[in-house]
């Protein structure tokens, strides 16, 4: 399953369907079927009110069955640590460049829309609401504390909400969820002849790893280094974690930070990220991967590629065959579809 979003009626529908994982303890736990694979593409909070009970279920069974249970790392999990450097004491959020959006709106310009002071309340809200896409963020993570707590959401103060936020990617928190599954994470998994990515794979993005010289000259050796990078990132947040942003300095885990993000033409990231990638699809349908990507992807074995980001068919992952596999360029987009329908009915 891919892109799930915190919505936790729809994780629950996935649940139900699946033969693969199920429900223990009364409901709160997730289990794994004897032989099976649970992978998850990215994206897993943000437009329900459910992020801590799906991403700490997630989180749960990756710990129990650490060689069968797959988080892949999609845009709207990486930004969560922006939290750690732009909510810090000291943090000047009128200079964090969100250079990724032309068109978002300044935090001083949201500030007076909104007849607010300046503050880590403020940053939050303006973080959310134009930086993140996370416009109903705030008041679903206020819903969900209603609900683990037994409480109405109107008991639920705007300084527990911000709290939530804070702890939950704060390595010195009872429970840093959002953090842990990022800890858990990776950008890449290839699993027999399957290559499961966030966004998609172009020439462009092929065997580039941030801050390596030279290309990974294989799909093998790219997985296994760009999800180090990606870990060693992650280490170096937790170190850095309370360190304020003040503008020109970087944050915690800034090049990860910017990889998850869509960087303009002219960034030494944009076409090469395997998260904000539009290799697979264009103009809504699935389109042939180019020459080089079939041709890399297929020496190593791998025939097909499974990529969220996108949700479409009821958000299961929209699965790529690859025009190598012996299937015509007319009926390639076909196969797609047919596979697709064959995972939803299995499912159910």
């Amino acid at each position: 399953m891919t892109d799930v979003e915190g919505n936790w009626e729809y994780f629950n529908v996935l649940v139900e369907r699946s033969p693969v994982v199920s429900w223990a303890e009364g409901g709160t736990r997730l289990q794994l079927a004897a032989g099976g694979y649970f992978v998850h593409g990215g994206d897993s909070p943000d437009k329900g009110p459910g992020d801590i009970r799906v991403v700490s279920a997630m989180v749960q069974l990756k710990m129990k069955h650490p060689d069968r249970v797959f988080l892949i790392l999609g845009n709207r999990d990486i930004n969560k640590l922006r939290f750690g450097s732009e909510l810090a004491a000291g943090a000047d959020t009128s200079k964090v460049d969100v250079f990724w959006d032309a068109k978002h709106m300044p935090y001083t310009a949201w500030l007076e829309e909104h007849k607010a002071e300046a503050g880590t309340m403020s940053a939050l809200k303006w973080m959310l609401d134009k930086t993140m896409g996370c416009q109903t963020t705030f008041a679903t993570r206020r819903a969900e504390l209603g609900v683990l707590r037994g409480q109405a959401a109107g008991d639920v103060s705007d300084g527990d909400v911000l709290e939530s936020f804070k702890q939950s990617v704060d390595p010195g928190s009872a429970n840093p969820w959002m953090l842990r599954y990022i800890q858990l994470g990776q950008l890449m998994l290839v699993l027999g002849d399957i290559v499961f990515v966030h966004g998609a794979i172009s020439e462009s993005a092929l065997g580039f790893v941030p801050g390596k010289p030279a290309r990974c000259p294989d799909l093998l050796s790219w997985c296994t280094e760009l999800n180090a990078w990606c870990s060693s990132e992650v280490r170096h947040y937790a170190r850095s974690h309370g360190d304020p942003a003040l503008g020109t300095s970087k944050r915690a885990a800034d090049d990860l930070l910017t990889y998850g993000v869509p960087v303009p033409p002219g960034h030494e990231y944009f076409g090469k990220t395997v998260i904000y990638n539009d290799g697979f699809v264009k103009k809504g349908d699935y389109v042939i991967p180019d020459t080089a990507t079939q041709d890399f992807l297929v020496a190593a074995g791998v025939h097909r590629a499974c990529v969220g980001h996108i949700p479409r068919y009821g958000r299961y992952f929209p699965v790529c065959l690859f025009v190598s596999v012996c299937l015509c360029v007319s009926r390639i987009s076909i196969n797609a579809c047919c596979l697709h329908a064959q995972i939803r009915k299995s499912t159910r």
